[in-house]
This record gives structure tokens, sequence and C-alpha cells, in this order.
């Protein structure tokens, strides 16, 4: 069964620098996706800038990996969730531009890749 990799790059306006709340959201997300969560581990960006800190956050997944990283000063939220396993992508984006209100994407992808079934 192919796998997915969503990757995206939004304009944001909420939560960008809520480690504890990203962490949440993401452990939410995986759940969504149907996918198991492995650990975290995650860092508080220094801003010069009164808008806090921005987040770099990463899930190791038994599937493979989720990855979020803001920049408050800018009002960016980037996204990297990939599976090998496939995963259904429209309720994690929604979710995703609900928590961050979102309000455009500069850039969203989403790129098929094999799952465990590699042809030979």
């Amino acid at each position: 069964m192919p796998g997915l990799h969503l990757l995206g790059d939004a304009r944001a306006t909420r939560n960008l620098s809520n480690r504890e709340g990203i962490q949440n959201w993401l452990t939410v997300a995986v759940k969504m996706a149907g996918l198991s969560l492995l650990g975290f581990q995650s860092w508080d960006l220094p801003s010069h800038l009164d808008s806090g800190p921005g987040v770099s956050l990463t899930a190791v997944l038994v599937e493979s990996h989720a990855c979020i990283e803001t920049w408050p000063e800018h009002g960016v939220v980037c996204l990297c969730f990939y599976s090998c396993k496939s995963w259904n992508p429209e309720p994690i984006i929604t979710y995703f531009e609900h928590y961050f209100g979102v309000s455009e994407w500069l850039a969203k992808h989403l790129i098929p890749r094999f799952g465990p079934e590699v042809p030979q």
C-alpha cells in the first residue's frame, strides 16, 4: 500500500509559540491518521521580536515522521507529515488550518510514496 508525504507552508495567526499545544495537536493528528507515535523532540527557537519563540517539533512514528516549524515573527508555520502507510490527509489539513488559524497556503504538496510493497 503506498504511503503519502504532505508538505506545506502556510501563513498563520494562532499558536505559533505554543510548544505544548503544538505537541498536543500533533499527537491528535497522528491518531487521526491511524499512525503510531514513538516519541517527540522539540525546541523553542529564539526570536528577537515580541512575537514569541518559534517552535521546531519532530515526531518519530512507527511508520516514519512528522515535523512542524513555526516562525511567529513572519506568521508562518511549516508542516511535513510522512508515512509509508496509506492515510487520509484531508482531516489533518482541516485540523491544521483551524488550530493555526491558516489564512493562506504558500505551498502545499501531497506526494505519493512507496510503502512496504516497493516494486522490484
